[in-house]
């Protein structure tokens, strides 16, 4: 499935005069560039490598900076990148072992992440079955898998007592969702199921768009009537399952409105709501999970999805930081110089994912001042760093941080950086000098 990226493609549009500005700030700097260099490599935390099963000696510093935290948001400034695949897996095991997480969700579809949770807790099925179910081209790569096997291997063992378990928070399929309902359905209420079926077959995944204001404000109010449903036999559905299968199903059946809701939408109204519902799911799935002792949780997302603060657009990291503040870390990445995979921007239907390089970021960028540092790969935290009277300001300056997700250019690199304060978009950065191409699977 081809993922477009109207984030990007909004965003673009008021590049141009903040892409001005930024540059402007860049050149304010009360410190020289050198002298920056030399005070950040006393901040920043150097990493040996982005792979996992490496130990955690290069990580121990950061059991301090998340000890508290019950969201570690990491980011990506492309989907298509094999070190920051591999970087979130590391992060993952780290976190897991090291600080107590279990729960972990990506940009992926609620229901179809169902699928990889019942590989990694049940064994149901394998592990490219689960990679293929996540649908995006993005995600159908061998990192991804390796990190999957790793999450099965995990809850394997059986020194292991609490198990991780996988969720997405995406809302733009349906499909999972519907047979979820109808699954629930059969044991619950099977009288209903033609009525619910009947529903459902007015639309799927690929359709939505296509059927008309009409049809479709038809479709969304059919679906708010099953959830009215679902909420007037909330006690008959719990007595013959429980409470936990019940509040799944509903949110099974609400994740279906809020796709319809997403994909009736366009521009920036389309984002916006699409990331609101993201937030939404988070907090849900920190809600469901406390029955179950779990109160920590891993995110995997652009940054762009990630961040606390970007320009003319209410991210989803920003929804999340009202709601949970000081108990979420969010983690950027960046890279200077190296290869991606990407749909190239095209008006082209047949488009394919490509190989682009990048053989340095310009020089009034985020990533050359921190490639400045000669460090191959390394942490920032910024609360740390922001110490430093000169740093904080720096930090607080407007910079040029690579936003490409699925889509690029290469006649229009410009268009590729996002303008942000680092300091309010993230509370540190991952950098990772020189990135390659993830590793599809078929």
């Amino acid at each position: 499935m081809k993922i477009k990226s109207k984030l990007m493609k909004v965003l673009i549009c008021i590049f141009g005069v903040l892409i001005l500005i930024a540059a402007a700030t860049l050149g304010m700097n009360k410190i020289s560039e050198s002298k920056r260099a030399e005070v950040l490599k006393n901040k920043v935390i150097p990493l040996k490598t982005v792979k996992a099963e490496s130990g955690f000696e290069d990580l121990k510093p950061l059991e301090s900076v998340l000890k508290d935290k019950k969201i570690v948001s990491v980011g990506e400034t492309t989907h298509g990148t094999k070190e920051f695949f591999q970087m979130k897996h590391r992060m993952l095991e780290f976190l897991v072992i090291k600080m107590g997480y279990r729960l972990f969700a990506m940009e992926a579809g609620f229901g179809d992440a169902q699928v990889v949770n019942d590989y990694i807790l049940y064994g149901k099925g394998n592990v490219n079955d689960a990679v293929k179910a996540l649908k995006y081209w993005t995600w159908k790569t061998e990192e991804v898998s390796s990190m999957i096997e790793w999450m099965r291997n995990y809850n394997k063992d059986d020194n292991n007592k609490t198990k991780i378990k996988f969720y997405g928070f995406d809302v733009q399929s349906t499909k999972i969702e519907k047979e979820k309902v109808l699954e629930y359905l059969k044991v619950v209420d099977g009288n209903s199921i033609n009525k619910y079926e009947s529903v459902f077959n007015k639309f799927n995944d690929d359709n939505v768009s296509s059927l008309g204001k009409d049809k479709l404000a038809s479709v969304k109010n059919n679906i708010k009537e099953l959830l009215s449903d679902f909420d007037k036999n909330k006690e008959q559905y719990i007595s013959k399952s429980s409470d936990s299968e019940y509040k799944m199903a509903y949110q099974d059946l609400n994740n279906i409105y809020k796709c319809l809701q997403v994909k009736s939408q366009a521009g920036m109204e389309y984002t916006n709501t699409r990331d609101k519902y993201m937030a939404e799911n988070v907090k849900w799935i920190l809600d469901y999970e406390k029955q179950f002792g779990n109160d920590k949780i891993m995110l995997w997302a652009h940054n762009g999805h990630v961040t606390k603060e970007m320009p003319n657009y209410t991210s989803m990291g920003s929804h999340l930081k009202k709601m949970f503040n000081d108990d979420m870390y969010v983690i950027g990445m960046e890279f200077y110089k190296g290869n991606f995979r990407a749909y190239p921007i095209s008006n082209s239907k047949s488009a394919h994912i490509k190989e682009f390089t990048i053989k340095n970021s310009s020089s009034f960028t985020f990533a050359h001042n921190l490639h400045n540092l000669n460090i191959p790969l390394y942490f920032m935290d910024f609360n740390s760093a922001a110490q430093d009277k000169g740093i904080k300001q720096w930090l607080s300056d407007l910079k040029l941080i690579h936003a490409i997700g699925a889509e690029y250019s290469k006649y229009n690199p410009i268009g590729s950086y996002a303008p942000q304060v680092p300091l309010n978009s993230y509370d540190g950065m991952i950098f990772i000098d020189n990135i390659s191409q993830s590793k599809a699977i078929n």
